[in-house]
This record gives structure tokens, sequence and C-alpha cells, in this order.
């Protein structure tokens, strides 16, 4: 819950934690198992690093992933089966491309981690697009992780949710396009995506502008334009 967070240094845990947490790690890798998620195969590490060594190329490696809700005890896959390998381009998605509890990464390039990220809801949607910057991600052969939805999860909360996870995705991919260059189609696609989603929402005009100045677009849209005005800021947002 954001009420029960502790704030340090005059920033609230959680986001800070994340990130201040991976750039203080000292190991060659790095995994990933939030909350009460867990893992099923004993030798989940040591297989995703053996996938990993012998090839610089490989950045960082995944598995599949269950889903075990508080109704059922049944272990359910989270997403069908993945690919055996993924890009930047199989990453940057309208959704995540993998679970978080199944990722393991080299530690690198974790001290260039811009500024804004303590802005977005979805670290973990930036680390595995920051990561498949410098590398092809791989998928490890090894019984899946496990992950618990229940409630008080974060992927049930707002941020998750209707307005709430479109605005943090449209923050996100918008940053992530101009502070790395990125010209594949494919995070135009997602942009306009979570862009359409929040245009077709009962969203106030003033809110939408909040919006648009948190990811650096600085001209507001008039509440005289409206939602017509709303299309043609969003294709210049694009073209940034």
């Amino acid at each position: 819950n954001e009420k029960d967070k502790i704030w340090i240094s005059g920033s609230k845990t959680g986001r800070f934690n994340f990130i201040e947490n991976l750039k203080a790690a000292k190991g060659k890798y790095i995994a990933l198992c939030e909350g009460d998620d867990y893992w099923t195969d004993s030798l989940k590490l040591q297989k995703q690093v053996d996938s990993l060594n012998g090839n610089e190329e490989i950045i960082g490696s995944y598995t599949d992933t269950y889903v075990k809700t508080e109704d059922y005890e049944e272990l359910k896959y989270w997403r069908e089966p993945l690919q055996p390998t993924m890009t930047l381009n199989d990453v940057i998605d309208k959704k995540s491309p993998f679970h978080t509890s199944s990722f393991l990464f080299r530690n690198k390039h974790l001290e260039k981690l811009p500024d804004w990220l303590n802005l977005v809801p979805s670290g973990d949607m930036f680390l595995f697009a920051y990561m498949a910057l410098y590398g092809k991600l791989i998928k490890a052969n090894t019984s899946p992780t496990v992950y618990r939805k229940h409630e008080g999860g974060v992927t049930n909360s707002s941020i998750h949710n209707n307005q709430g996870f479109h605005i943090g995705r449209l923050f996100l991919w918008t940053k992530f396009k101009k502070e790395y260059n990125i010209e594949l189609p494919k995070i135009d696609e997602v942009i306009r995506f979570h862009a359409s989603s929040l245009l077709n929402s009962n969203m106030s005009i003033s809110d939408i502008n909040l919006v648009l100045k948190k990811i650096g677009f600085t001209q507001t849209i008039s509440i005289f334009g409206g939602r017509s005005l709303l299309k043609s800021t969003i294709k210049r947002i694009l073209t940034k």
C-alpha cells in the first residue's frame, strides 16, 4: 500500500529502493523476485547463468511463469509459453514480455540509468527494455517461476488499471524513445495505443495536460481545442 511506504532522505521507498539496489549490486549477475512470488527450481539461477556464459551477445535470461490466485490452488500459465529469444523489438510491447520473477541479467550499464526512472510506475518494464538495448535475451530451460496474484498486489493497484496504467506506460515509452533515440515502428505503435486509450477514456483535458507535461511536452491542450487537438499533439510527440 502506498500509505505504508517509508520516506528516506526525502525519497519514498519502493521505486527508489529498486533503483538504488540495482546500482549497489556487486555481483556479476542480478536476478529479481519481488514480494511473495517464488521460484520452483533450485537450479534456476545456475541454469540461467549457464545460458549466458560463453556468449557476450546475450545480456539476460527469462523463463515461463505460472500464476497463482487466492481463489485457486491450481497453477496456470501467466502467459503462453514464451519464445526462445527476444530482442528490443519484442520487449517493447503493450504488455510485459515475461514476468519479473523470471529475469536474470548481467550486471552491466546500470550506472547509466536516467533520473526520470524514479517517476516510472513499471520499473521492471524499463529494465527489460534497457537491458535489451545492449544484447539479446534468451529463454532458459528451467521450471516456471510462480507469480502470486492477490488484491493487495501492485498489478491490481491503480497503477496497473485503466487510466493510471496508460499514463504510466505513455510516460515510460515516450521517455524511452527520446532518451535512446529509438526509431522502431513498434515503439510508436505502443505509444499510440496508450495515447488512444487515454483519448477514449473520460479523463479530463486538464489531467491529460499534466500527463503531457510529465513526458516533456511543453505545449498543453487548450480546453477549447478538445480531443481533436489531442490527436495532433500525440502525433507531434511521436516525431520529437
